[in-house]
């Protein structure tokens, strides 16, 4: 069993700890926004584009970078102070994220959580749930070169 952490964070002070607190933030601040530019809401897309900033806005702020445990099994990925199992079978694939403010994987896997969706939509531009590796994390080259060599493998 193998840990890789967020020791280091540019913009956070937690790890993986603190996605409660953002998706309550998130949540109250779209809606507030909502009250006060009622216009800007009605428009479906508006309120989309608009959401999706304050999402991005936030992982800068409280952070939702998960610490992840690399297994046998798989991973065990830290989520609202739990953590969530990922076997290896159910990663589906990982590719970098270009236009980012720092480098960025994304780990698209078969099932996670609503939110996981969320991510995989907004950064993945498909329907499919996935979780994000920033280049903080500790021993990354490692963490990404044993999930691609598991997902050749087809665990």
């Amino acid at each position: 069993m193998k840990e890789y952490t967020y020791e280091k964070l540019k913009f956070a002070r937690f790890s993986g700890k603190s996605g409660l607190v953002s998706v309550v933030l998130t949540v109250l601040l779209a809606i507030v926004l909502g009250i006060i530019f009622p216009a800007y809401f009605k428009n479906l897309i508006t309120f989309g584009l608009i959401y999706i900033l304050i999402i991005f806005l936030l992982f800068y702020v409280f952070s939702w970078w998960p610490n992840i445990t690399s297994t046998e099994n798989g991973l065990l990925i830290e989520f609202l102070s739990g953590k969530i199992r990922i076997p290896w079978g159910d990663i589906l694939g990982i590719r970098q994220l270009y236009g980012m403010p720092g480098k960025a994987w994304l780990v698209s896997v078969k099932k996670i959580t609503p939110l996981h969706y969320l991510l995989g939509l907004q950064f993945g531009l498909k329907p499919v749930p996935g979780f994000l590796i920033w280049d903080g994390i500790s021993n990354r080259a490692e963490l990404l070169s044993e999930i691609r060599k598991q997902i050749k493998a087809g665990k």
